[in-house]
């Protein structure tokens, strides 16, 4: 993992505001069992909260994989309400973790062949903890030969397509077509 999350990742991480996902793959997908996530306290406050959540969904259908959330009780409830909203069919279950402080911790969640997901946050923002910096090198120590994703959700709001004001094609259309008929006619 250390070769994926160094220096120049750091330096992608504070330059962007998208959601990134850095895998790191050591067995075939169709070895796990189920995917386990770890998302910490206030994940849900962070606007990348509802894409990550939808993906890591989406993944767990394709692969037919139940999913774990190992979460604090606000963050569970939040969760499940927008499972609700997603219409979810995925086999989920929710395990309680508090002491985000201490990631040797997690070890006790360690499924065998499961992918594991953890929700990380950047610096400066809501779910931000000081226990999460390098977060990165922690879990390769705990999780070291198994599939592992980190999540760092986005920093902006999602705009959805619905969202943008509508457009009248028409006029742009005929805009458009004068003004190319004018460059033939020059010619």
């Amino acid at each position: 993992m250390d070769k994926f999350v160094g220096e120049k990742t750091e330096s992608i991480l504070n330059r962007t505001s998208a959601n990134v996902m850095l895998c790191h793959f050591k067995k075939p997908f169709i070895s796990n069992k189920s995917i386990v996530v770890f998302a910490p306290p206030m994940c849900e406050a962070e606007f990348g909260f509802e894409y990550w959540l939808e993906k890591v969904v989406k993944f767990a259908q394709e692969l037919s994989l139940s999913i774990t959330f190992v979460v604090d009780t606000r963050s569970a409830a939040a969760i499940e309400e927008h499972l609700v909203e997603l219409k979810n069919s995925v086999p989920v279950t929710f395990k309680h973790y508090d002491n985000w402080d201490n990631l040797q911790g997690l070890k006790a969640f360690k499924e065998e062949d499961a992918m594991f997901i953890f929700v990380s946050d950047r610096n400066g923002e809501v779910s931000y903890r000081d226990s999460l910096d390098g977060v990165a090198k922690k879990l390769d120590r705990i999780y070291a030969n198994e599939n592992l994703v980190l999540v760092f959700p986005s920093r902006v709001e999602n705009a959805h397509i619905d969202e943008y004001e509508d457009v009248e094609a028409a006029p742009i259309f005929r805009k458009i077509s004068k003004e190319i008929g004018n460059m033939f006619n020059k010619g």
